[in-house]
């Protein structure tokens, strides 16, 4: 399709290209319009001179892409032939936002592009040419990780789609090794360039500024240019530009370091723990602290008191209950039940009824369910489904989660078990199980009930208003 050029029909026969944004060697980007769901979306489409393998792998990719469902991933709305339809962002990219930022506002927007690349993980889809144009935020406001072509699929690219060398691709990907680890490497450039305004292989080797050269790559190597960030910010980004992959904390590990009101007087010190591997126990380097928890600064002996009181209280609850429960027995052998007596009628009896002593309950009279089994009520809001769909809804709950998640309004951990319990909400939908589905959402929806009494979930806001409104807590 030449430039300016649009096509004769409908794609699909419902979405109709409005406007070339993008073009590339396997195809272009368009602004276009779904006449069916009546709202904009952009479909990448694919050129008719792309092979057949090509074109597998793009399919293939991008209908993994669409079982990631989060709020910081752009969701993939339709897959066809040839053409990939998207939702449509129309906010600025952070190659747009003006860096360097405050120190918090780029806390807030890492969290956010944390929180997105461990769902593309966990999802199977590692991006691997991760830049700050691929990061675009949304109508919500959320920033969501876009621009997922065929560098992460783990295949080697066809040179005529090999990208150019940037300064957010890890040193292995020079050699080809496009993996997770990379995506961290890209994390930790785009954190560079939001807290210093350039990105971190941006002046030629040994220059003065302290980048100098590693084989013919420019890498960080201390943190003149971060000197202004705080302390635990700077190291966590000079962590995830290490050379070596396997140096680099996890997502985990990241989120954690990134949770507001860290702190960082119990931060453990660079380089003093080990890490134990297939070739034995090796001293951590400056990244792998990330990957532990804090420890507890104070172990005071009326804390391990208490612990040891609360133990032996459990223990003699349990005791009693197991004898109270304990089968009885003369010679030592299981006793067997008695039979419950029963009262005798007789047919012409009028009189006062002989009472009839309670049955003994048989697991065949106790209700399919109680209060407390797994499959709970569907609650009268959802009996027909929220509008526009149990994907769509349960999409909602991530992306208000991803809200707060980009304000520092709830606790990261908290979040993290939310989107997982989202997660396997739709995996139920999905499969036709309905009220498994319902009982995964209103299971998560009570843990952040209890969070939310813990002060760790804001009890006001995008994610309190959809379980208010559909009555799951």
């Amino acid at each position: 399709m030449t430039d300016g050029e649009m096509p004769d029909q409908l794609l699909g026969g419902r979405y109709r290209l409005d406007e070339r944004i993008a073009h590339g060697p396997l195809g272009e980007v368009w602004r276009a319009y779904d006449q069916q769901a009546d709202w904009p979306v952009a479909v990448r489409t694919v050129e008719p001179g792309v092979d057949a393998v090509t074109r597998g792998r793009v399919t293939r990719r991008a209908r993994t892409l669409a079982a990631v469902l989060h709020p910081n991933v752009v969701t993939v709305l339709d897959v066809g032939e040839r053409y990939v339809v998207m939702e449509h962002l129309s906010g600025e990219s952070l190659a747009e936002v003006g860096a360097p930022l405050p120190a918090e506002q780029a806390r807030a927007i890492l969290l956010q592009l944390v929180a997105g690349l461990d769902a593309a993980h966990r999802g199977g889809v590692v991006h691997g040419d991760l830049k700050p144009a691929d990061v675009r935020k949304a109508g919500s406001g959320v920033f969501k990780i876009t621009g997922f072509g065929l560098a992460g699929d783990g295949l080697p690219l066809p040179d005529e789609l090999a990208a150019p060398e940037s300064p957010y691709q890890a040193p292995e990907q020079r050699g080809g090794d496009t993996g997770r680890a990379a995506d961290l490497y890209a994390l930790g450039a785009i954190a560079f360039e939001l807290l210093t305004g350039q990105p971190p292989a941006g002046r030629s080797a040994g220059s003065s500024a302290g980048v100098p050269s590693t084989g013919d790559r420019a890498v960080p190597a201390d943190s003149g240019d971060l000197a202004g960030v705080p302390v635990e910010l700077r190291r966590l980004v000079l962590a995830l530009l290490a050379a070596d992959p396997t140096a680099r904390p996890s997502l985990a590990a990241v989120r954690q370091a990134l949770a507001p009101h860290q702190d960082t007087a119990v931060l453990p010190q660079l380089g003093t723990g080990v890490h134990s591997g297939a070739g034995g126990t090796t001293p951590l380097s400056q990244t792998a602290i990330f990957d532990s928890e804090p420890a507890d600064p104070v172990d005071r002996p009326d804390r391990r008191m208490l612990v040891q009181l609360g133990i032996a209280l459990a223990l003699i609850v349990v005791a009693t209950a197991v004898f109270a429960l304990w089968p009885r027995g003369g010679d030592g052998q299981e006793a067997l039940p008695e039979p419950t007596p029963t009262a005798e009628v007789t047919p012409t009896e009028t009189a006062e009824p002989t009472p009839t002593p309670t049955p003994t309950p048989t697991p065949s009279s106790t209700p399919a369910t109680t209060p407390d089994s797994p499959v709970q009520q569907i609650p009268a809001q959802l009996q027909d489904g929220p509008p526009g769909g149990w994907g769509e809804f349960v999409g909602r709950l991530h992306e208000a989660v991803g809200i707060h998640e980009g304000r520092g309004e709830i606790d990261p951990r908290v979040a993290d078990k939310a989107h997982r319990g989202f997660d396997k909400a739709i995996e139920r939908l999905r499969e036709g199980r309905t009220d498994k589905g319902v009982a995964e959402l209103q299971k998560t929806a009570a843990e952040l009930a209890k969070a939310r009494d813990r002060g760790e979930v804001p009890p006001t806001g995008p994610l309190a208003d959809l379980l208010d409104r559909f009555g799951l807590w």
